[in-house]
């Protein structure tokens, strides 16, 4: 993959995704006064105008549309260097708050043309950010709500006082400690919820926060159990968290990610068929 003449990703030999090679000076040399966040150009606009307008006049569909802060900033993301740009964030704050500053006009201004061109056509907002790992948060809840939060709330303020869109983060990890500040925040539906992952075992998730917030995904994890485990295996762990999550309502039934190549095929009919059989009242 090339941009520019560069290459920037590479797909190893008998792979299925592209392994980024590219890597900018980071979040620390980027010149605030300089620096311009990626704005949606009337192109894209155009474009998204008219697949909104096609899907929601011939699909029965709720339709979802991802419009993330410009370069995915706030955790580093779109730096290129995702190590120097988490040492950038703890030891100069101020440096990261004049970032975010202009990250969120810009994105304030993108979600404004974004949701001129669909109307009312999209009807759920996703934004995609990964706070944890498999075992613990990337950032402590006080650094989150102090350099994080406070401008995603802006951009989530205008998009519940200005549009009927639903607000779904994408979000794997260990996360459970964030999850009120992201209701705060203003998030209305958390995916994939990773049931695997410590601390966001299904139940508690839904006894804690299930008036709240709703959960998309959860239903199995596809680390182990879809990939290795038997059809009865997944049947039995989707039945238990289907009725976790699902009572009450409240739920978008998914597995926890995407469904990868070499899945056994009769644990892809398991997952779906248990899905739909699964009494949760």
């Amino acid at each position: 993959m090339r941009r520019d003449g560069v290459v920037t990703a590479r797909m190893p030999k008998d792979g299925f995704y592209f392994d980024r090679t590219e890597k900018s000076p980071g979040a620390a040399h980027i010149d605030v006064d300089k620096w311009q966040p990626d704005q949606w150009t009337n192109e894209e606009l155009e474009y998204v105008h008219a697949q909104a307008e096609w899907l929601a006049a011939n699909t029965e569909y709720a339709l979802v549309s991802c419009v993330n802060p410009p370069q995915e900033l706030f955790t580093g993301m779109g730096t290129g260097d995702f190590e120097a740009w988490w040492g950038t964030l703890a030891s100069e704050p101020e440096y990261a708050r004049s970032l975010f500053d202009k990250t969120v006009e810009v994105w304030i201004s993108n979600l404004r043309r974004f949701a001129q061109s669909v109307g009312d056509s999209v009807h759920v907002l996703q934004i995609t950010d990964d706070f944890g790992t498999q075992d613990s948060l990337l950032l402590s809840v006080p650094m989150f709500r102090e350099l994080i939060m406070p401008y995603y709330k802006r951009g989530l303020d205008w998009v519940h006082q200005h549009t009927h869109m639903k607000v779904l983060l994408h979000s794997d990890g260990a996360i459970f400690p964030l999850i009120p500040s992201l209701i705060e925040m203003g998030v209305d539906i958390l995916n994939p919820v990773q049931v695997s992952a410590r601390g966001m075992a299904p139940v508690r998730l839904k006894q804690e926060f299930g008036e709240q917030i709703a959960f998309w995904g959860g239903a199995l994890d596809c680390q182990q159990t879809l990939p290795f485990g038997t059809a009865q295996e997944v049947a039995r762990e989707v039945e238990a968290n289907v009725k976790a999550l699902a009572k009450g309502g409240g739920y978008v039934c998914a597995a926890v990610h995407n469904i990868q190549a070499g899945i056994p095929p009769e644990n892809i009919v398991a997952l779906f068929d248990t899905a739909r059989s699964v009494r949760t009242s």
